[in-house]
């Protein structure tokens, strides 16, 4: 069972647990003001609406759960798409710098390359580790 059903298990379970100790409350203040007709109606309609009031929150609240996954998800999924092109790149010119070719001009024109995509890969880190971050205390906040 992974974290999120866990979370979703849960919280279905205390919603589940809060109904039937607010369906028991109602029987019980129905056995109690069975004969004052107010107090009976009035009771029975604001234990409707805490009942009503728990399930739709349970609702929403997993729906939040799945759409944050999902999210984390996606983050992932950006996160791995920009830095594999990075590293086939900086692969792609190490590997050039490395080979001893005939033509110095190749070299020449490339060398300069390496040095500015180095100098943007720690930044691209960074942003994408404060994504990440941002990503999870936005998590931790449901």
């Amino acid at each position: 069972m992974t974290r999120r059903q866990k979370t979703i298990a849960f919280f279905v379970t205390l919603c589940v647990l809060l109904v039937t100790a607010a369906v028991s409350l109602n029987v019980g203040w129905i056995l109690i003001s069975g004969r004052r007709l107010a107090a009976l109606v009035f009771g029975m309609v604001l234990f409707g609406l805490i009942i009503a009031g728990l399930i739709v929150y349970t609702v929403f609240l997993v729906m939040e759960i799945k759409r944050n996954e999902e999210h984390d998800s996606f983050i992932n999924a950006v996160t791995h798409e920009l830095k594999t092109p990075i590293a086939s790149i900086r692969l792609y010119l190490e590997t050039l710098q490395s080979r001893a070719s005939a033509a110095t001009s190749t070299t020449a024109v490339r060398a300069p390359e390496s040095p500015g995509f180095s100098r943007r890969t720690p930044a691209l880190s960074t942003w994408l580790t404060v994504l990440c971050r941002r990503s999870a205390s936005a998590s931790m906040l449901l």
